[in-house]
């Protein structure tokens, strides 16, 4: 585990405030906080494994693990369990959605549960319930929906 603290961020205050990073797997993190709201900000790296409870995600490579809320900026999810949060944009690759609002983005494969779909490209998956305003539905075989 390499970790570069940006924005005067310490490991004692990890420690003190977000311990569940500590439990993580992740490669070449380079992390800080927002001075304003005092959330944690994932600026790049690798995520292999574990699960992240708020903060913000500006860039990187979600390889698994379970997203509990929080802000997703840009990168690249390969696979895991998003069950609430925001996601900006970025390319989705696979795994399961339960909850929160998609804003933009590519989707390609994985199972959609809930939530609220404002924008974006479709490829490959299975919706099986949530709000779609208009998915732009890129679709290739199989999409499957079920609600």
């Amino acid at each position: 585990m390499v970790i570069e603290l940006r924005d005067n961020l310490t490991i004692e205050h990890i420690k003190e405030n977000f311990s569940w990073l500590l439990k993580a797997d992740i490669e070449d993190a380079i992390i800080g906080i927002l001075p304003r709201d005092r959330k944690l900000i994932w600026y790049d790296g690798i995520w292999l494994d574990g699960e992240w409870h708020n903060g913000i995600w500006r860039d990187g490579i979600w390889s698994k693990g379970i997203w509990h809320n929080g802000e997703w900026h840009t990168g690249c999810w390969e696979y895991g369990k998003w069950k609430n949060g925001i996601w900006h944009s970025g390319w989705w690759y696979n795994g399961e959605w339960h909850s929160g609002v998609w804003i933009n983005g590519v989707w390609r494969n994985g199972i959609w549960y809930a939530g609220v779909w404002l924008s974006g490209k479709w490829h490959k998956g299975y919706w099986k319930g949530g709000y779609d305003s208009k998915i732009n539905y890129q679709t290739e075989s199989p999409s499957k929906w079920s609600d």
